[in-house]
């Protein structure tokens, strides 16, 4: 996660990057020394992935993103259950397949 700081002495901002893990709550500034505090900022970017932790109430623990879950899943050895389509568009196709099927099924002789 990228963390943003501000010294209120010096007036300057700072960014750190921690893990969720490493991640204490304090920062020094470089110039002074003096403790900084941390600014809330909207969810942040690393390379093309989204960080946005989350709680997952089915593995009891903080997630970074959908890929994090997914690992974490295949550690405990589980399967994870919820919607398997990745966009509205492969879910629409495949019901509209099905519906297809079902209805020749019921109209043949």
């Amino acid at each position: 996660m990228i963390y943003d700081w501000y010294c209120d002495k010096c007036d300057i901002e700072k960014e750190t990057i921690e893990s969720i893990k490493e991640y204490t709550g304090v920062c020094s500034c470089d110039q002074c020394g003096n403790d900084m505090r941390r600014l809330y900022t909207p969810t942040q970017i690393i390379g093309a992935e989204v960080q946005n932790p989350y709680y997952c109430h089915g593995l009891g623990k903080v997630v970074k993103n959908k890929y994090d879950v997914s690992e974490e899943c295949k550690k405990r050895g589980v399967a994870q259950v919820g919607n398997d389509f990745t966009s509205g568009d492969k879910m629409e196709k495949t019901f509209e397949k099905q519906r297809r099927e079902k209805l020749e099924k019921r109209y043949e002789f």
